[in-house]
């Protein structure tokens, strides 16, 4: 007995010290191993310190690995600063779990549009490196074999992102420098003229061609008709008088084709010169354009400064911030600032500062997209991104449509959730639960948070009982018990609110009080408005920031690429005083300052004698100058003209 309790003695001893030696080397165990550890000690009849830490460090664990569970990794629904927060704690942890903490870490890198980990066939984005679901993006294998490239929804809204803050460098680089505004002048009247061209070759091509099958008409008309027989010969019988032409049947269905063609060539030829008329209509009101713009360069030149300072590459980080777009999608203070002077100062109704606000539009779009897709999106969110698409200008097609694409899988997924969970009035069976599995299964597939998921889940919970006299399931809204049937009814169903009943003590449903109850129609209603504003039309409360959306477009100012894209600031010596005032202005917020300044650009741009006073008066004047102009070169004349050509400017 005394050697086997010697024994144990040592076994003991020998446990504790490697524990301790381990403990003191911040070596770290798995839950499986940090359990047989803890087993060996029980079996040794062990009570120290070091035995009490492994206890405590494996309950730490446990607890983590709950909340784990909780943070909704598996669902795609955990938030980023819980999962870092997660991440950080397990450093300190003895009692390490490899296999959650490799899911915490994908979930950081932003695997998929769903957030969701690792699983089933995926793709990678050629950009970004980035792996999706192909049921998220609805790209099965057999299709991505088929794909060359494949463009992710994010990167295709950063790339919108990158052109319409490029299309502003663009103008600021054009008014920033007279040899980049006379390079863009040129461009133009060369792309102008390349269309010009292109009639006059059309004209040159088909005016011969023309020529030639009227020449072959007539020859056709004038050689054959005539019937082939011999001579008439003298006879009693007299001879036939106004014989009618029969014609050969060949050349008969070539003078159809050639009367055919002729009235095609020469819709041809009439279109081709229409289009030259409203070319030439352009071109006059181009230059009328020309002549304003450089009547009023000091003001395009200032204005585009000042766009460049306070909005795509500000000099001091905090002014940056302050042209931040909105988290929710709209104009920052200084955008409004800019947008409204520009409107007010009528500088709006030159073409490069009208976009501005409609690129502005665009990137504030593109912001709000990239800051949803941080974390699992909700389903209204990204409805009203698309609905909110429809109003922008200079959008491209492709991540509309991918947008689309979901929200419209989305739409057919809630449509057969609401068919399944139809109410039927005073039904008592409850609903198939493992169907309703089935549809809560199937909603991974789609990367969106969507109400009827919790729904789902409540009755499945209460596996799929009913309630009510309409029906209808639990479904986590407000319910009535009634303390004569105890039967439970939905609040908006018996038209009791929450807060009402929180006074009552008694309450008899409507059957038992011999009253009429809800149509079942009504509560259908209800179901759907409920569905519809179960969750509020806002961003989420957390403050991630996708980072894949750089502010300021191009840095502050001075860096490569502002430099490479706009140029460096080449602000006159006369224009300084005019853009620091302007700017301070629009920085400040100071509307008398900046209503001021409008005002002294308005009563200071040219005269109406030397050019047009507006875009619309230049239109009616180049139409009927273009029109008379046209009557001279080109045979199609008259008032319909000039009003296509009036319809071509005012779409231009």
């Amino acid at each position: 007995v005394v050697q086997r309790v010697r024994q144990n003695a040592e076994e003991a001893d020998l446990w504790t010290r490697a524990l301790q030696d381990f403990i003191a080397s911040g070596g770290k165990m798995t839950m499986q191993e940090a359990k047989a550890k803890l087993a060996e000690g029980d079996k040794l009849n062990i009570a120290c310190n070091e035995m009490k830490t492994l206890r405590t460090a494996l309950r730490t664990a446990r607890n983590w690995l709950q909340r784990v569970k909780k943070s909704g990794i598996d669902t795609g629904e955990a938030q980023g600063g819980e999962v870092q927060s997660l991440i950080d704690e397990h450093r300190g942890f003895l009692v390490i779990m490899p296999d959650e903490l490799m899911k915490l870490k994908q979930t950081m890198q932003g695997s998929c549009l769903c957030r969701r980990p690792y699983e089933g066939f995926m793709i990678g984005c050629d950009i970004c490196d980035e792996w999706y679901h192909g049921a998220c993006i609805s790209v099965s294998a057999v299709q991505a074999d088929k794909v060359d490239k494949y463009i992710c929804l994010r990167c295709s809204i950063s790339k919108v992102y990158e052109g319409c803050a490029s299309s502003i460098a663009g103008s600021i680089k054009k008014w920033s420098d007279p040899g980049e505004l006379k390079k863009a002048r040129s461009a133009d009247r060369q792309r102008h003229q390349r269309k010009i061209r292109k009639e006059h070759r059309d004209l040159e091509r088909l005016e011969p061609e023309m020529l030639k099958s009227q020449q072959e008409l007539e020859m056709l008309k004038s050689t054959t008709g005539v019937i082939d027989c011999q001579p008439c010969q003298e006879s009693d019988t007299a001879p036939m008088q106004d014989a009618p032409v029969v014609l050969e049947k060949p050349h008969h269905d070539r003078i159809a084709d050639l009367n055919e063609k002729l009235e095609k060539t020469a819709q041809a030829i009439a279109n081709a010169k229409k289009r030259l008329e409203k070319l030439d209509c352009i071109s006059t009101h181009r230059k009328n354009i020309e002549l304003e713009e450089d009547a009023n360069k000091d003001s395009l030149r200032s204005f585009f400064a000042v766009v460049r300072l306070a909005i795509l590459a500000p000099e001091q980080a905090v002014i940056a911030a302050k042209g931040k777009p909105r988290r929710d999608g709209t104009l920052s203070t200084t955008m409004e600032s800019i947008v409204r002077f520009a409107e007010e100062s009528t500088l709006s109704r030159f073409t490069d500062v009208s976009q501005v606000k409609s690129l502005f539009e665009c990137i504030c779009w593109c912001f709000r997209a990239q800051a949803l897709f941080v974390s699992k999106p909700r389903f209204e969110d990204i409805s009203s991104l698309v609905f909110e698409s429809q109003n922008l200008k200079g959008l491209e097609e492709k991540p509309i449509r991918m947008l689309k694409s979901i929200v419209h899988r989305a739409n057919q997924w809630q449509t057969r959730v609401a068919k399944a969970l139809t109410p039927k009035k005073e039904e008592t069976k409850p609903y198939d639960v493992g169907m309703l599995k089935d549809l809560l299964l199937s909603a991974r597939d789609i990367p969106l948070k969507m109400a009827e998921e919790l729904k789902l889940q409540f009755i499945i919970d209460d596996n799929g009982a009913r309630y009510c006299m309409c029906g209808g399931p639990s479904d986590g809204s407000f319910m009535m018990c009634c303390d004569r049937c105890d039967l439970w009814h939905h609040g908006k169903c018996v038209e009791i609110a929450s807060t009402r009943a929180d006074g009552t003590r008694l309450w008899t449903c409507m059957k038992c009080s011999f009253s009429n109850t809800l149509d079942h129609d009504d509560f259908l209603t209800y179901s759907e408005d409920r569905r519809n504003s179960s969750q509020p039309r806002i961003l989420e409360s957390s403050d991630a920031e996708s980072d894949r959306i750089a502010w300021p477009p191009f840095g502050l100012d001075g860096s490569e690429k502002a430099l490479q894209l706009m140029g460096k600031p080449q602000t006159s010596s006369s224009l300084k005083g005019v853009v620091s005032e302007l700017y301070h202005a629009i920085i400040s917020e100071d509307l008398h300052a900046q209503d001021r300044i409008s005002q002294s650009w308005f009563h200071s741009k040219a005269e109406p004698s030397q050019v047009a006073p507006s875009a619309n008066n230049n239109i009616h004047d180049q139409a009927d100058s273009s029109g008379s102009e046209a009557d001279m070169d080109s045979p199609v004349k008259g008032d319909t003209n000039k009003i296509e050509c009036h319809e071509t400017l005012s779409q231009l």
